[in-house]
């Protein structure tokens, strides 16, 4: 098999990760923020990478290039979210409040 044949059926295995994520997130299958969803835009974009500057189509190769720090951004948030804690579900230890007693009537100062 030729190199140009090798690069070209990468470029379709991009082509096609990009278009089934798309596919699925406009049926519903899949959420924007899902891992699924981001990995096939990733993986597909880096396919598509390869291909483009193979092929010397270099505003495309920007394109996806961009497109995966956009992947990796979209991940790292993904990444972190799972990993933190939310605020309600950690144990708070209440402070104990001190209470002052009132009286009605004040003292007036002279």
């Amino acid at each position: 098999m030729n190199t140009a044949v090798i690069f070209s059926i990468i470029g379709w295995v991009g082509a096609v990760a990009v278009l089934y994520a798309y596919l699925m997130l406009s049926s519903g299958k899949m959420l924007p923020d899902s891992l699924k969803y981001q990995g096939f835009n990733l993986i597909g974009a880096f396919c598509l990478i390869v291909n483009t500057a193979y092929n010397e189509a270099y505003p495309s190769t920007v394109v996806n290039i961009i497109w995966v720090f956009v992947g990796i951004y979209a991940l790292s948030r993904f990444y972190l979210k799972k990993n933190t804690v939310p605020i309600d579900s950690q144990k708070i230890i209440p402070r104990p409040v001190r209470v002052r007693k009132v009286s009605r009537f004040r003292k007036r100062r002279a």
